[in-house]
């Protein structure tokens, strides 16, 4: 998540160049954390998945914990790509002043549109991920 807010500070600064390689660092880092944050999502269903034993309270109470701070650490993802996407669009607004002083001259629509096409996946993508941690908090706190 540091990684990725410094990607994020670094491809809105003003640049001479095209910003390529900043963008795939930031499209490679942030499906990187979205993969690790799906793959800790099934893991914590597999544990609810697990049959009844004497330490099933624990287990219910362990589960709810991870399951908020991963909802958290998604949230926490989900603001800082939103927040990413607002800069990079008002920079836009403004002149774009990093894309007007690239070697270039300035960024294609083409690309400036995938990249926020990048941001938006990225945020459903998260918003998905909340949306089925919070049916397993939800579903948890029935059982307890």
């Amino acid at each position: 998540m540091a990684e990725l807010a410094k990607a994020h500070a670094k491809a809105l600064m003003p640049s001479f160049g095209d910003g390529k390689e900043d963008q795939r660092n930031i499209e490679a880092l942030t499906h990187e954390i979205t993969n690790l944050l799906k793959k800790s999502e099934k893991r914590l269903q597999k544990l609810s998945a697990a049959g009844p034993s004497e330490d099933s309270n624990v287990r219910k109470n362990v589960q709810r914990s991870l399951a908020t701070d991963l909802q958290n650490l998604s949230m926490e993802l989900r603001r800082k790509q939103s927040t990413y996407l607002k800069r990079l669009r008002q920079q836009k607004e403004d002149g774009g002043v990093d894309l007007e002083m690239n070697l270039n001259g300035n960024r294609s629509k083409a690309e400036d549109d995938d990249l926020d096409d990048m941001v938006v996946e990225s945020v459903n993508e998260l918003a998905q991920i909340m949306k089925d941690l919070s049916v397993l908090v939800i579903d948890q706190s029935k059982k307890a």
